[in-house]
């Protein structure tokens, strides 16, 4: 028999019942959640050294509802459960406690498996039911499940420890039809709270050589969490522990950090800095905006200051920095724009500054968009609070505004100016203190490394608003590096990156007479070399423009062969062979490799102007995809003597166009290979699983001492 589903429940977060624990569970194909229903967590309330995850679900409901619901990878007729089972308490006399029930490809329940009040254990079909000839089942104790279910014969056998307890022959079933769905923890009838808790679920059919046959008996499941061997190889590693023990959660649709009403957060117009780091969930869609932060009441005329990304119809997409100097909307002036399209899941240190009335935006101490001239002094206001990761009004979150994501010691300097040119953004927790010259000018520093959501400087107290709450990641220095240690976060993921080289040209005056840009090839050969003229009369001729984003905007198009033809640009330019150009909010251009990958870098971007420069003199930034990447395992946990299979589980997805597959396989101690599937990855997070139940060394069954000194190997290809 093949395990075709194997679930330690280890890997769907740390064991609290919230939403990013409950989206983990669908992204590994539960079908549905009663999310108030369903937690996860080690050990069982009665027993805390238990080293069991478990599923504990909650029954609260009744009329044939259930906690989680989970589609079978293919309807088959035949399936083998294994399951560990416990429940704090047997149900009262006139109810029935649900474990598990077994469904058809259209819902309908085919078997469903009750605990009686007496501790007896009862198999419903519809048309009727086989029980335990008597109890079985008692409270606060752990037991093994193991059921083989046969569709097409109407067979059921269940065995408690190992031992027969259940034997149901040809019954007449009500709904018939292939397995194709179960769900666990359904409760019949009215009843008060209770749990029953279920961990090392395995499924089985019939296909495959190994363990090929019925009762397997108690293997359970034993989580490995991989340490990744070298960043190196172009694997890099994004866990959700960023500074600190703990992050800021931000991901519900309601949710901020509201500072106290205060003169404090008043910027004029002198000097500020405002800066932390953030990690997108999801970007904004349409409309929308990411408040990332800001002091911008709007219905009282409040506005003063606000930092946001556009969603898709909203500034294009952009990165935005606008402020006000009397509160009004005609004040409002955007002062930085830059476009940019985060990747989700990834830290980005953002910070805006103001030094001398040069206003500046740097994105992981990259200067981004040009430095503007600000010597506007911001409005004040006494009303409107400084919040971070949602707009609002007074203190009323505004809708469709919020960050979805995490953010991670955040900070404003009032009164100093920390960034005035590139600079390497931080690897640690900012300083606090005597450790920070500027300390006297902070107002505003959290590092979220306890439960309470605070202000570490002592100063203006915080308002958590919506779900907002501190959080202790358990990957990344504090959990995933080291096996033995908790699992991570469902959060935590590698990620190998294609990316195209880019080039950044800054124009600060209308370009002269004959001055040129040149950038990549004509055809892959000869330089394309761009002349600005007052009159085009040959092919790559550009039209210098009445003002600098005009010149931009035209030299944009003879580099895409785009719209102006014969009138912004000369006659017979050709589309650059090797480079893309868009227009930058801030009047320069970006320049992007048509082909992905590091040799994007060698592609030359030198001018001739006397009032403008590329940001290099080649594109910079291409990334290649890597080759394998292998993962080490740690021991088998105590007491482990039985392997009879590996799975391995995985939640992929891509964030760009293009082909890409995947395939993840074991290496065996000795280094023979046992590939999984190749998978084309989509752009939706999809679980896949590969299980291996032969040493790829011997072609035997698998041995603790196989697993022991295996590797688990991640290929990536376009």
């Amino acid at each position: 028999m093949s395990n075709i589903i194997v679930d330690g429940f280890a890997t769907y977060g740390i064991g609290v019942n919230s939403s990013a624990v409950n989206a983990a569970l669908l992204a590994g194909v539960y079908s549905d959640i009663n999310a108030s229903q369903v937690s996860v967590g080690q050990g069982l309330p009665w027993n805390t050294s238990d080293t069991e995850w478990w599923l504990a679900c909650t029954q609260t409901f009744s009329g044939g509802a259930y906690a989680v619901r989970r589609s079978m990878p293919t309807a088959i007729s035949r399936a083998f459960f294994s399951m560990h089972v416990a429940v704090n308490a047997l149900p009262t006399s006139n109810d029935q406690k649900g474990v598990i029930d077994f469904r058809n490809a259209s819902n309908q329940i085919m078997g469903q498996l009750f605990i009686e009040s007496t501790g007896a254990l009862s198999f419903n079909f519809g048309n009727g039911s086989a029980d335990s000839s008597g109890p079985v089942i008692g409270a606060e104790t752990d037991y093994h499940l193991e059921m083989d279910i046969d569709t097409a014969s109407k067979n059921f056998t269940l065995q408690v420890n190992g031992v027969t307890v259940i034997t149901s022959t040809a019954a007449a079933w009500l709904h018939t039809g292939n397995l194709a769905q179960f769900a666990l923890s359904l409760n019949s009838s009215a009843g008060g709270n209770s749990n029953v808790y279920v961990g090392s679920l395995i499924v089985r059919d019939t296909n495959g050589s190994y363990n090929n046959s019925f009762p397997i008996g108690d293997r359970r499941v034993a989580t490995l969490l991989p340490d990744v061997d070298d960043a190196a190889q172009g694997w890099a590693v994004q866990p959700l522990h960023r500074f600190g023990p703990g992050v800021l959660a931000l991901t519900g649709s309601l949710d901020g950090v509201l500072g106290a009403a205060s003169a404090a957060s008043d910027l004029g117009s002198g000097d500020f800095t405002i800066e932390g780091s953030f990690r997108f969930a999801a970007l904004p869609l349409a409309g929308n905006k990411a408040v990332l932060f800001g002091k911008w009441g709007e219905t009282a005329n409040q506005r003063a200051y606000q930092l946001y990304l556009g969603g898709p119809s909203l500034e294009n997409g952009w990165l935005v920095f606008r402020t006000s100097t009397d509160g009004t909307s005609g004040t409002v002036v955007e002062k930085i724009q830059w476009a940019w399209q985060p990747t989700v899941g990834q830290w980005y240190h953002i910070a805006v500054s103001r030094n001398a009335g040069n206003l500046q935006l740097f994105i992981d101490g990259v200067q981004v968009g040009l430095t503007v001239t600000d010597t506007d002094t911001y409005h004040a206001t006494a009303l409107e609070r400084p919040v971070l990761g949602i707009q609002v009004n007074g203190i009323t979150a505004v809708a469709n505004t919020f960050l979805d994501g995490w953010n991670d010691e955040f900070r404003m300097t009032v009164g100093a100016a920390r960034y005035t040119a590139n600079f390497a953004p931080p690897t640690d927790k900012f300083p606090r203190n005597g450790d920070d010259p500027l300390w006297a000018d902070v107002i505003w520093l959290s590092g979220w490394d306890s439960p309470s959501i605070s202000n570490d400087t002592g100063g203006f107290a915080l308002t958590g608003i919506g779900t907002a709450n501190a959080l202790t990641p358990s990957d990344g220095s504090y959990g995933w590096q080291v096996i033995d240690k908790s699992a991570p976060n469902d959060t935590t993921f590698i990620e190998a990156s294609l990316i195209p080289a880019t080039g950044l040209l800054t124009l600060t005056a209308v370009p002269a007479n004959t001055e040129t840009v040149t950038v990549g090839t004509k055809d892959g050969t000869a330089a394309a070399v761009y002349t600005f003229k007052t009159a085009i009369a040959s092919a790559f001729d550009v039209l210098i423009g009445a003002s600098i984003s005009a010149s931009v905007d035209n030299l944009v198009a003879a580099i895409n062969g785009g719209v102006g033809a014969g009138v912004t640009y000369g006659t017979g330019t050709t589309a650059n062979f090797d480079v893309t150009a868009a227009k930058q909010p801030s009047s320069q251009m970006q320049v992007t490799a048509n082909t992905p990958g590091t040799g994007g870098n060698s592609i030359a971007s030198t001018e001739t102007l006397a009032n403008g420069s590329w940001a290099s003199a080649t594109l910079t930034g291409g990334l290649n995809i890597p080759g394998y990447s292998q993962f080490g395992f740690s021991h088998l946990p105590r007491g482990a003597v039985i392997v009879d299979s590996v799975t391995l589980l995985s939640r992929q997805w891509k964030s760009d166009a293009g082909a890409t597959t995947t395939t993840l396989s074991f290496v065996g101690g000795e280094g023979g290979v046992a590939a999984g599937a190749t998978r084309a990855i989509s752009g939706t997070p999809t679980a896949y699983f590969d299980t291996i139940e032969e040493d790829p060394d011997t072609t035997a069954g698998l041995t603790p001492n196989s697993i022991l000194n295996g590797l688990v190997r991640v290929n990536r290809a376009t």
